[in-house]
């Protein structure tokens, strides 16, 4: 990774050769890349030691943000939809913008309220769980109750994301209320100042990074009274307390001159949203199951159990080849690509990292079905023993280096239901038949022998993922042209590649790269 990040400083320091005028970050652990015009920016750097990065920008003069990145993209500001990426500031007057306060969750906030047209706006006034703006707010108007705050019915623990989450209804995509969670990280990690914008009195949040959003003291309606605006701001959270007996409260952000905090209050009073994007997590690598090295020459280390287990013995689940998802039965009938053996939807020859591949849907990250050549390079450097472990037969495969896995005997699901289990094992390759294309590869064991075998796709077999070798030690470039710059310079052993042992040894670019056209990405530097 340290190699990594030296080239990618070689390459970012020249900003100015550059013929676009923006640069989306992609970032792990975040919702949506951030998108920075290159004029905002006046250093970007790299420290090596703790593997981050640092972003410098002009309208930030607080700490910098610190965050893992994944690649960075030139782009033209012009041809984007700037309401699709991430910001340190509203870049335009087209609002909602998603604003990265450098929190430690990744959640964008929203640069303006639900119902405004600019940060300084009060926007809509919502009872809790409603979606539209009324007259009168009280038990008499409240949908979810019948007549009376005692009565009030519950709709949900959390109703982020749902029919009830206004900021969802309105805004759509992964807009939605902020929990109460986020509103405590908002609050522990951000600080505050009372202050006006444009006239309108407010309190500025400034995140860890130094990027600011402003939410006006927007008051609060009941009744028909709007109680003053301009002293404090109240604002939903989508999570309901579920501190009381009865299903009348939910929690808010309050702040005021004095200070901020949270607390419960009747869903049936009209008060401001401001909205938040999560990040999905992150699926999993390869610490899912552990990743044993055996040995192997290629390097290819296998998972210590099976896809849909939690143990080396457990055996997981069964699944059709191309399929992701377990089902009751297992035939032609059933079987999602493919009526019969002699109509069977092409979905490649090696479905190892697609949408097809079960481990690589579940587990993401580097997993992946093992190859037919992988399963043969396991039979040819491995010594095999039938054994029993914790009550479970199967087979205790050993790598020449002495390291060793377990995969039990889980037979195979045919029909409505198993066969073989104890006595086999079937585990599916990401491999098509090379000679018919209803059929797939397969490691199939029993006893007292192994051997690579070819069935129908149908069937449901287990399946123990693999994670392919470390890359190469050369720069795989997708750009030609940036490819054939750095090696007319860099290539100090004249092998006509760029290694990382090379780029890291650059300490300038020079003006290599200067008016040189067409250079728009560097998605070759992803880890």
């Amino acid at each position: 990774m340290k190699k990594l990040l030296l080239i990618l400083v070689a390459f970012v320091c020249c900003l100015s050769l550059f013929t676009q005028d923006a640069l989306l970050i992609y970032r792990q652990n975040y919702a949506k890349p951030l998108l920075v015009a290159l004029k905002d920016i006046s250093n970007i750097t790299y420290k090596d030691a703790e593997q981050v990065m640092t972003l410098e920008q002009w309208n930030i003069t607080s700490e910098s943000e610190t965050t893992m990145i994944d690649s960075l993209v030139f782009v033209d500001l012009e041809t984007l939809d700037t309401n699709e990426y991430a910001h340190f500031v509203c870049p335009d007057d087209h609002h909602p913008h998603m604003i990265d306060l450098g929190l430690p969750s990744g959640v964008l906030w929203s640069c303006c309220n639900v119902g405004a047209s600019a940060p300084e706006g009060n926007g809509g006034y919502y009872a809790w769980g409603e979606t539209e703006e009324k007259e009168v707010y009280n038990d008499s108007t409240y949908l979810y109750c019948d007549g009376s705050w005692e009565t009030c019915y519950h709709i949900g623990d959390d109703i982020a994301g749902t029919e009830y989450d206004v900021a969802h209804v309105k805004w759509g995509s992964s807009w939605k209320m902020p929990s109460l969670g986020q509103i405590k990280e908002l609050i522990d990690n951000c600080t505050r100042t009372w202050t006006t914008l444009n006239g309108v009195i407010g309190t500025l949040v400034t995140g860890p990074n130094g990027a600011t959003i402003f939410l006006p003291a927007s008051g609060y309606r009941w009744d028909d009274y709007h109680y003053p605006e301009g002293m404090n701001g109240y604002y939903w959270s989508s999570t309901f307390d579920t501190g009381k007996d009865s299903y009348e409260t939910a929690y808010i952000i309050q702040f005021g001159d004095g200070g901020w905090d949270w607390r419960p209050d009747l869903r049936l009073a009209g008060q401001s949203v401001r909205a938040v994007i999560t990040p999905e997590p992150p699926k999993p690598d390869c610490p899912v199951a552990e990743a044993i090295d055996l040995g192997l020459p290629s390097g290819t280390k296998w998972a210590s159990w099976n896809v849909g287990a939690s143990s080396p013995e457990e055996y997981g689940g069964y699944y059709a080849w191309g399929e992701t998802e377990e089902k009751d039965s297992y035939s032609w009938e059933t079987y999602k690509y493919g009526n019969n053996w002699e109509d069977c939807d092409y979905i490649g020859d090696d479905i190892a990292g697609t949408e097809y591949d079960v481990a690589h849907v579940k587990w993401g990250g580097s997993w992946r079905l093992p190859s037919s050549e992988q399963i043969q390079e396991l039979l040819a450097h491995s010594t095999r023993t039938w054994t029993k472990q914790n009550g479970i037969y199967g087979t205790l495969v050993t790598g020449w280096n002495g390291n060793s896995i377990f995969l039990p005997a889980a037979g195979k699901h045919v029909q409505d239901g198993l066969d073989a289990e104890g006595r086999s094992g079937i585990y599916w390759s990401s491999s098509l038949s090379p000679y018919q294309g209803y059929e797939a590869s397969d490691l199939t064991f029993y006893s007292d022998y192994w051997r690579s075998n070819i069935d129908p796709r149908y069937m449901g077999f287990a399946v123990r993922a693999i994670c392919p070798p470390k890359p190469s030690d050369y720069i795989s470039f997708e750009d030609a042209e940036v490819k054939a710059i750095c090696v007319a310079n860099w290539d100090t052993n004249k092998d006509g590649e760029l290694s990382y042992e090379e780029a890291a040894a650059v300490k300038s670019l020079g003006t290599v790269f200067y008016e040189k056209q067409g250079i728009s990405s560097f998605n070759e530097l992803q880890c």
